[in-house]
């Protein structure tokens, strides 16, 4: 019940009526006008909401605080069997078997992004006004089969059929965010996703297939495209005729559910004033939730209160000032959109080859559907939580010399040296400020991980100089080096940088001196689950030698070249062929046959098996 003064129009007359000062539970109340004798209802309209609305293959959806805050959208679509192709299994957007394609208006005043998302990972109640497809949204044996799902079994790329509606769906996303993309995008972008039965030579063989062998045609591509947004257009005809940026609803919300209170704000003036009303309690800022996959003791439920911060417009600020060379970039922008801008930057010819080596790093940080939700703040977020946490991410706005905005004022700018050790407690992360490289800036990042894609760094570094090559390479400005694995404390090598600082690294012993400054800062500390502090210690001095090699180049001796190779960059796009012997007189006994099975496994994924 709630106590407010309200008043209603009669709808015939128009005289005005005082409502009751208690309204009913839903807020309405009935009444007879006394001008006219004509009965209305009233019904108060809050200033936020208390559920959230969505659809699912079309079909809309209304929950509130039925579900626990901490339900995932996978949980929900499988427990009200709204979708049972959509499976859970890791729990961590690794295996890729959750993978829903979802069209978001995130940004307020900004154009719908349609993307491949991890379901395992979304809160259920961040899902307000979206549009989710899942496999029994593209098609089935029951109506008619999509080209993804038709292709995929034609190519015998099913076995169980447990992953398939994962290999589906992120396809199916894929092509819609990316419509002029390339066989080596398709190959790439299915490092998120497991299969532990099939192989992955049909499984890529049939996604491949489905990218044409040439890049559409600009004119053909450009009359797809949105007139307001820039975007693929969104509408069944020819051309929206600039529709496509239709705006979301951003009422608040605010949710009560047993010990958690949600809310999403939308400004961040009612953000700092959620902040100020929770002080003391055990707060969970929310941008998108991904880092659940890594830190599991994040769960919502156990937080007295959630903010969702991702209906904040100043939030997605992506600008750079082209006089200064400044970029802005708001807290809720997300690694997908991290790399786009480094590949636009790395695309013009001013660059050296500085935003290309951030670009291949971010590509070996998480999948495809991790970073189009996962946030670069949210990754920040954790390494301040937990510094032994290998932030890639933290490595890059380190190298990038990124100044980060954590409040209302002036004095709430900090280096992400401070931020490291920054008390985070009622505050907000907001935005990263930095600038354009210098002409002589040379910039390398490496990763050491079990896999080459979608998995935690063992080792990681990222190194920028300055460097005068005309006078022996010299190290005209102080470096940075930044060095994740190690301990809580460590991730800047301020004694091998100001031992570098000046020198020359054309001289064996400017290299062999900074190796061994390294070796004696860092201090890595044993840890479960993490190889030896010896063996981690000896990986990252590796990756500076190697960071040397590549700024000397040519320089360096022919036999001491390849050690900068990676060869993840330069393996040509994978390809397979089978070939099995069949006498054609004995057919049908042995001849090839598509599994009867494998539209099912594709369409009616419900009947596959359940591990």
């Amino acid at each position: 019940m709630e106590s407010k003064t309200q008043q209603a129009s009669c709808p015939v007359c128009k005289t005005t009526h005082v409502a009751p000062a208690v309204l009913r539970p839903d807020r309405t109340f009935e009444s007879t006008c006394v001008n006219c004798g004509h009965t209305f209802k009233f019904k108060s309209v809050a200033p936020f909401k208390s559920s959230v609305s969505f659809t699912v293959n079309g079909k809309p959806i209304t929950v509130g605080n039925e579900y626990s805050p901490s339900t995932t959208l996978a949980d929900y679509l499988r427990q009200s069997r709204v979708s049972m192709g959509t499976k859970v299994f890791c729990k961590q957007g690794g295996c890729g078997v959750c993978i829903v394609v979802a069209k978001m208006t995130l940004n307020p005043n900004g154009p719908s992004v349609t993307a491949n998302i991890n379901s395992c990972l979304c809160p259920l109640f961040m899902c307000d006004g979206w549009e989710i497809t899942t496999v029994e949204g593209l098609g089935s044996t029951k109506t008619t089969m999509n080209k993804v799902q038709s292709t995929l079994a034609d190519y015998g790329g099913t076995q169980c059929g447990y992953c398939s509606s994962g290999h589906v769906m992120n396809m199916y996303g894929l092509m819609q965010k990316y419509p002029n993309m390339t066989k080596k995008d398709a190959e790439d972008y299915f490092e998120g996703n497991i299969c532990r039965c099939t192989g992955y030579r049909p499984i890529l063989a049939a996604m491949k297939s489905l990218v044409p062998d040439s890049s559409p045609d600009i004119e053909d591509l450009s009359s797809r495209l949105c007139k307001t947004t820039g975007k693929r257009c969104t509408s069944s005809g020819r051309n929206c005729g600039g529709q496509c940026s239709s705006q979301n609803d951003t009422k608040s919300i605010r949710m009560v559910f047993g010990d958690t209170l949600w809310n999403k704000p939308t400004s961040m003036t009612d953000l700092y004033a959620m902040l100020a009303q929770t002080r003391g309690k055990k707060v969970r800022i929310l941008g998108s939730n991904t880092g659940t996959g890594y830190f599991p003791q994040e769960n919502i439920s156990d937080f007295d209160v959630a903010i969702d911060i991702s209906a904040i417009p100043e939030l997605y600020v992506n600008t750079k000032d082209a006089q200064t060379g400044t970029f802005t970039l708001g807290a809720c922008c997300s690694l997908a959109d991290l790399m786009e801008l480094f590949k636009t930057e790395a695309a013009k010819p001013t660059d050296n080859g500085n935003f290309g080596q951030l670009v291949k790093y971010l590509y070996r940080v998480a999948s495809s559907p991790i970073r189009n939700r996962g946030t670069w703040a949210g990754n920040l977020m954790m390494k301040n939580k937990y510094p032994s946490f290998p932030s890639d991410v933290f490595n890059i706005m380190t190298v990038l010399g990124a100044t980060l905005t954590i409040g209302q004022t002036a004095q709430d700018v900090v280096s992400c040296d401070d931020f490291f050790k920054t008390d985070m407690t009622g505050k907000c992360l907001s935005k990263a400020t930095f600038k354009e490289f210098g002409a002589n800036d040379i910039v390398a990042c490496f990763k050491v991980m079990p896999r080459s894609q979608n998995s935690l760094a063992l080792v990681n570094g990222a190194f920028r100089f300055s460097i005068d090559k005309i006078h022996g390479h010299m190290v005209t400005e102080k470096p940075i080096i930044s060095i994740g694995g190690m301990n809580d404390t460590f991730h800047r090598a301020t004694a091998t940088e100001n031992f570098l600082y000046g020198k020359q690294l054309s001289s064996p012993y400017a290299i062999s001196g900074a190796l061994s400054t390294l070796a004696q800062e860092l201090k890595p500390t044993s840890s479960i689950g993490l190889p030896s502090p010896a063996y981690r210690r000896n990986v990252a001095c590796a990756l500076l030698y190697k960071y040397f090699l590549y700024v000397m180049g040519d320089s360096a001796g022919f036999r001491f070249r390849s050690g900068f190779e990676v060869l993840h960059d330069t393996r040509p796009l994978s390809s397979g062929v089978q070939t099995y012997d069949t006498n054609k007189q004995e057919w049908p006994l042995n001849e090839p046959l598509k599994k009867l099975e494998a539209n099912v496994q594709v369409g009616n994924i419900a009947c596959t098996l359940i591990f």
